[in-house]
């Protein structure tokens, strides 16, 4: 549900970790 509401939160969250797991 959260996917189909904020697409955009979810979006900057995976980012996020990317950048979390990457540093």
């Amino acid at each position: 549900k959260l996917n189909e509401a904020k697409p955009s939160t979810i979006a900057t969250s995976m980012r996020d970790s990317l950048i979390d797991s990457l540093t």
